[in-house]
């Protein structure tokens, strides 16, 4: 038997499920990049800002779009987009039931138009995990003109970029006079929030509305965010884990992740999610002192351990 809603009621007192009934949550999120560090990191701060909302929660679902590859999707699907958290703390591995994705969908799919899903009211946040290499940028941080992913968006009549499918989105909010979401970019990249408006304001420029880049940017808010958690890539011992620790259920996309969490946001104006739920979830004024650190102190003395392990 696999992991999906009806299994919920059976699994072990020791697996934390989602605190919310799954059928009655509704999407207010829209994720592009959905891969293990989402489904470790932003997924995992919803499902407590829901637990802990209760029923006002309940509007915080998800949309989680896999930008690549089906794969995801494919497995997601069977288990109600249902999956469980490995977190590997030093002497045990605790499990989890995360529930807040409310849809999987893939962005290659045809009947799939995530700029739809931009534009949608009911979407009042869209977050990135994308990668760096995903924004398309230049080395002064400009979207990066010449990108053959960027040329072949232009004239495609739906986009495959993030950048694209966010231009293309934001211009249905303006012509229908609908509020835009906040674009919440979740990558490493520095500024990311500001980055990533100006990448956006680039394309629509690159589309011929200069209009469009003005609104955009007046208009739009893109929050600079700080994240951290070490999410690998899942084994097979990953899958047996999960199996054991559900009492023998089947969870064919399970995700493993450090104990570790820390997720830091610019303040932003309009409905969100209680994030702070989640230990290590912050809204700072200055997220550029948790990014400096972050790569400075964490990630340098990460590069020095690998650099000498590799000479050893």
């Amino acid at each position: 038997m696999h992991l999906n809603r009806k299994a919920l009621p059976h699994l072990p007192d020791s697996v934390y499920r989602p605190e919310f009934d799954l059928s009655q949550l509704t999407p207010g999120i829209l994720h592009l990049g959905c891969g293990n560090f989402h489904r470790a990191h932003q997924a995992v701060a919803t499902q407590a800002a829901i637990n802990r909302e209760g029923s006002n929660g309940l509007k915080w679902g998800i949309v989680s779009a896999t930008m690549r590859r089906p794969d995801l999707v494919n497995q997601l699907r069977p288990q109600d987009n249902l999956y469980t958290l490995l977190t590997r703390v030093e002497d045990r591995t605790v499990a989890s039931v995360i529930g807040s994705i409310h849809e999987m969908v893939f962005s290659g799919d045809e009947a799939v138009d995530l700029a739809e899903r931009v534009a949608d009211p009911r979407i009042r946040i869209v977050s990135l995990t994308v990668t760096a290499s995903g924004y398309y940028l230049t080395a002064d941080g400009r979207l990066d003109p010449e990108a053959q992913a960027i040329r072949q968006d232009l004239s495609a009549p739906h986009p495959r970029t993030a950048i694209g499918i966010l231009a293309n989105g934001l211009a249905l909010a303006r012509q229908r006079g609908t509020v835009p979401p906040v674009i919440l970019c979740c990558d490493n990249v520095s500024h990311n929030g500001a980055t990533l408006r100006q990448a956006v304001m680039d394309y629509a420029s690159l589309r011929g509305d200069d209009q469009l880049a003005t609104w955009i940017g007046e208009t739009v808010q893109f929050p600079d965010t700080m994240v951290d958690r070490i999410a690998p890539s899942s084994h097979v011992d990953d899958v047996a884990d999960a199996k054991k620790a559900l009492g023998g259920l089947v969870d064919a996309a399970p995700v493993s992740a450090e104990p570790w969490f820390q997720w830091i946001i610019r303040p932003f104006d309009g409905p969100r999610p209680y994030w702070e739920a989640h230990p290590g979830t912050k809204f700072v004024q200055n997220v550029a002192v948790f990014e400096a650190a972050k790569l400075q102190m964490l990630n340098g003395s990460h590069m020095l351990l690998a650099y000498t392990g590799g000479r050893t």
